[in-house]
């Protein structure tokens, strides 16, 4: 299996093809996120984990994306034009954001995001109309663009063929009532593909 790794971010999640065993199921923090700060954690919640949870700056940047959306924009290897609606909510005293994507009036996917203080890495796992498994990422700011971008790594079977994707998530911020969701990804040694191109407009 081959191994990728960049800005820290190793995932690897093997998926067998038809017919094959399944693969040892691992869920392994660190090969996601990064390795965690050690912390002296007994019973209860500890200092260490309060501040870790307590909403700070990276959390601003995510409550960004909170409220209803408007969707437009290009998506799939046809660049078919796209138009949904995404509402974003906050969870746990706004520890997390929650995501609806909707199609015609109907839930297609839901999402959350995150900041773990621990790695300092933002995390995002979404599921959705044919997943198989969860989508998880993980993210750092991106200065250039004062937003996220989130990295997902795995490998595929393909006609016995072992391949490794590459794909990286870039939300922008355009405004306070619009900001870019591009989505691209790599298979093996290809060329990149887009594979998402959207604004999201506020709707309230």
């Amino acid at each position: 299996m081959q191994i990728l790794k960049f800005v820290g971010l190793v995932a690897l999640i093997a998926v067998p093809a038809a017919g094959q065993a399944p693969v040892e199921a691992r869920g392994d923090m660190d090969a996601l996120l990064g390795p965690a700060t050690r912390v002296d954690q007994g019973r209860g919640m500890t200092d260490e984990l309060r501040a870790a949870l307590a909403p700070g700056p990276e959390h601003d940047l995510l409550h960004r994306l909170l409220g209803v959306w408007k969707i437009e924009g290009i998506a799939g290897r046809d660049g078919a034009a796209v138009e949904q609606e995404a509402e974003f909510t906050s969870l746990f005293d706004g520890a997390w954001v929650r995501y609806e994507l909707r199609e015609s009036g109907e839930v297609i996917r839901v999402g959350h995001f995150g900041y773990d203080a621990f790695r300092g890495s933002y995390a995002m796992w979404e599921m959705g109309r044919g997943f198989t498994s969860p989508q998880v990422r993980a993210g750092r700011t991106n200065p250039d663009t004062h937003g996220i971008d989130f990295r997902r790594q795995y490998t595929i079977q393909v006609r016995g063929e072992e391949r490794a994707i590459e794909e990286l998530l870039a939300i922008s911020f355009l405004s306070e009532a619009r900001f870019r969701w591009v989505s691209r990804e790599r298979v093996g040694d290809r060329s990149e593909r887009l594979q998402k191109d959207v604004v999201f407009s506020r709707v309230q």
